[in-house]
């Protein structure tokens, strides 16, 4: 469709801009030092932790990736969305309690470092920081490109306008205020996240005739859209596909490094628990209705040339302006609140986890500050000039940086909290093989051939990886091996603690723990009077 200029869009989006800086400006009242700007000062509470991963780890790919995916592939987006719900319970439940603590046991300030105090070895921060600053860069990228693509349909402006503004505002709160301004604004935008999908699936529902209208509908249009194999039965029988578009997403979260920095952030071990409940409730009402609304767009908006605008487009035709402005901003949000994590991790991964460590370790806590925000900018700008050429897709380029991020430390993550065996070697090896594979296993032809999804191929490398060198290689020192148990600290309450040294099945009793405390009315009670901690000025 032809983009047309609407005043009243264009002010809710720059309205939503302005306050995005002034949060980022008031935010930099509280940095003082690096900790401050990578980790908050390890002060964050449990709103601003659940809401701050849901918002930072949905990014573009929801409002522009994933409807766009649906209108293409039909109800086998879905596979993906049933583990993306539940995608930060796994992630705070297996790794955010453990991480945490030992987090602030060592000192350290990126993941990356976290993993090299672990498994101590100057490779390990090499290869995890180049692939943390490589492809958390990507993943910035497909932001980008969602921020023209959307600014463009709703606003009639360039698509260049869209990545240059969008961008520039996202580096401008982030080099100010650090991780503080990220979630911060991640709260915001979370609010304007669910706000805005909740609406379009009000009006999608209302103008299809409800679920059954929607089915209906479909059905008559290709029964096949509605199958659990794809539109045409596109992956039936290829179970290695289905298996990894679940997986991507359900445990993908544990081994992105933008996401896994909100666990070191938070105020306590505690903290963690708490933010289970805020985040599963969001995640499960944002990322259904975002499927949705593709659905919605195969009925109400057939013939779209880019299916990729099919969210954008439906607010667009089917809400007034003003609305559309609002609409606008919530897809804005969605970008930017992965965008922001984005950047600063990457900066950080190369000035602490590269530069710092191999060019000059006695580089000074405010100098590292420093410029670490100036390599915020930097990255920022050279994603922001990459965007500016059309063409790309949002779904492949985040999809694919996703998955390679998760398959190098997922497995590399939990073994540094959970296996006291796995060694330096093994984490190095499992982290190039993990990446290695889910990079080229498309481009090589493999997932053709083996009908097996590059996330699930390279997730099984990296394990078998972990696994196979860390035994044949020499244990790591005792007291290296005692960081695991160091780990455990304040993981549950003491007098659970006790139950659970005499047995086996650790996990699955904390599991069932948390579930149950979801549906328990006096711990909803309890995380209605958590305070938001947000540090304090020196």
């Amino acid at each position: 469709m032809a983009e047309v200029f609407h005043i009243e869009a264009l002010v809710g989006w720059a309205v939503y801009l302005i306050i995005m800086v002034i949060i980022g400006i008031w935010s930099g009242r509280f940095i003082k030092k690096l900790e401050d700007f990578t980790v908050a000062g390890r002060k964050t509470g449990a709103i601003l932790v659940g809401l701050s991963h849901g918002a930072g780890s949905m990014s573009g790919f929801m409002f522009v990736g994933l409807p766009g995916y649906a209108y293409t592939e039909g109800a086998y987006a879905f596979w993906y969305e049933a583990g993306d719900a539940g995608g930060g319970f796994w992630n705070f439940t297996f790794l955010g309690r453990r991480m945490r603590t030992l987090a602030a046991r060592v000192g350290a300030v990126t993941p990356v470092d976290l993993l090299s105090k672990r498994f101590p070895s100057k490779a390990t921060s090499a290869v995890g920081g180049l692939i943390t600053a490589i492809f958390c860069w990507v993943y910035l990228l497909g932001q980008m490109i969602a921020a023209g693509k959307m600014a463009q349909l709703l606003l009639g402006v360039p698509y260049q306008w869209g990545v240059i503004v969008g961008g520039l505002v996202v580096l401008i709160y982030v080099g100010l205020g650090g991780l503080l301004a990220v979630m911060l604004t991640d709260v915001l935008q979370a609010l304007i996240m669910i706000i805005g999908a909740v609406i379009g699936i009000g009006v999608g529902f209302s103008l299809v005739g409800g679920l059954g209208g929607l089915t209906d509908k479909l059905m008559a249009i290709n029964p096949t859209i509605l199958s659990v194999w794809g539109t045409n039965n596109m992956y039936y029988g290829q179970y290695g596909e289905i298996l990894g578009s679940l997986l991507i997403y359900m445990i993908g979260y544990i081994g992105l490094p933008h996401i896994v920095i909100f666990h070191m952030s938070a105020k306590s071990a505690k903290t963690i628990t708490n933010s289970i409940i805020v985040n599963v409730i969001w995640a499960v009402i944002f990322t259904y209705s975002c499927v949705f609304l593709g659905l919605f767009a195969i009925v109400l908006l057939p013939g779209l040339s880019d299916p990729e605008l099919a969210a954008a487009t439906f607010f667009y035709q089917f809400t007034n302006p003003w609305l559309a402005g609002f609409l606008l901003a919530a897809v804005y949000a969605a970008i930017m609140s992965t965008a922001d994590t984005l950047s600063l991790t990457s900066a950080s991964a190369l000035l602490n986890d590269i530069y710092v460590r191999y060019i000059n370790p006695k580089l000074d806590d405010r100098t590292r500050m420093r410029w670490t925000q100036i390599l915020v900018f930097v990255i920022g700008l050279i994603a922001i000039a990459v965007a500016l050429i059309p063409g790309g897709g949002v779904f492949t380029t985040v999809v694919s940086a996703f998955g390679v991020l998760g398959c190098a430390f997922i497995t590399t993550n939990l073994s540094a909290v959970y296996w006291k065996r796995a060694t330096s070697a093994g984490a190095i090896a499992s982290m190039i093989g993990g990446a290695a594979t889910a990079a080229l296993w498309d481009p090589s032809g493999l997932r053709a051939v083996t009908a097996m999804h590059p996330f699930f191929a390279g997730l099984i490398v990296s394990i078998v990886l972990m696994v196979v060198v860390s035994l044949i290689t020499k244990p790591m020192p005792p007291e290296i091996q005692g960081l695991v148990d160091a780990s455990k600290r304040h993981f549950i309450s003491a007098s659970v603690d006790k139950r659970i040294e005499r047995s086996s099945s650790v996990e699955t009793k904390v599991v069932v723990s948390n579930i149950s405390k979801i549906f328990s009315a006096s711990h909803l009670a309890e995380l209605t009077s958590i305070p938001i901690s947000l540090g304090t000025t020196k």
